[in-house]
């Protein structure tokens, strides 16, 4: 059922079929389309933390989450378990099918032993941090948890 509100916008109460001509298939039925807002947190590698700014935007299509955030310290302790960023609005698909890249940050999250930083989703909810050989990076590898600035982008797919 179609419905064209007063004020022009049009709902599909089953979703849009697109490119498909007469042959509607599931495959290419728009159903969900979202954008919102989310507030990030450290929520491992870092303890008694506190915020400066807390900001994400999402957008999800079907079942893709593009996001973007910024999350700013201004207190806490690095912490011996690995950094991970919590606070995102769907819970992530756990065969890490997600990434995100690091666009600015401040040299807090670079030290002598990691000058790189990939990210991936192996957990619900969760952007995990490991240095450029592949393994941990933890909140005590931080030269300065306090005074983090840090941007990042990405994507993933949800549960």
């Amino acid at each position: 059922q179609v419905k064209i509100h007063s004020n022009g916008v049009m709902s599909a109460a089953d979703g849009i079929a697109l490119g498909v001509g007469t042959a509607n298939t599931a495959s290419n039925v728009l159903s969900d389309y979202e954008e919102g807002t989310f507030t990030p947190t450290f929520s491992h590698g870092i303890t008694s933390v506190g915020y400066q700014n807390q900001a994400g935007r999402y957008t999800k299509v079907g079942d893709i989450v593009y996001f973007d955030l910024n999350i700013q310290t201004n207190a806490g302790s690095g912490a011996n378990t690995r950094l991970k960023i919590g606070g995102f609005p769907f819970t992530a698909d756990t065969s890490g099918s997600g990434h995100a890249s690091i666009g600015y940050t401040d040299n807090a999250l670079v030290n002598s032993t990691s000058t790189n930083l990939p990210t991936l989703f192996r957990e619900p909810s969760a952007l995990d941090f490991y240095n450029s050989g592949g393994g941990q990076y933890v909140g005590t590898d931080l030269d300065d948890p306090d005074s983090i600035n840090i941007y990042i982008s990405g994507v993933y797919k949800v549960a």
